[in-house]
């Protein structure tokens, strides 16, 4: 398991996500899975999911797996 450890960069881009609509700790996670090296984030939550967020992939779960199994 990795630990994220809060960076100036982590905070830096949850607070543009924030300015862009996401929520906060909705915000936190997608910065934090961006500055792990993740390069998609999963959820259901629709709001997310419909948000521009280019820095990282934003996927349904589902389609993620159809992705992988086709």
């Amino acid at each position: 398991m990795k630990y994220i450890t809060e960076t100036d960069d982590i905070i830096l881009f949850g607070i543009l996500l924030l300015e862009r609509g996401v929520k906060l700790y909705d915000a936190l996670h997608i910065a934090c899975a961006f500055y792990s090296g993740c390069d998609r984030f999963l959820t259901v939550d629709k709001r997310i999911l419909n948000k521009s967020i280019h820095e990282i992939t934003i996927q349904n779960p589902i389609d993620f797996v159809r992705e992988m199994v086709f």
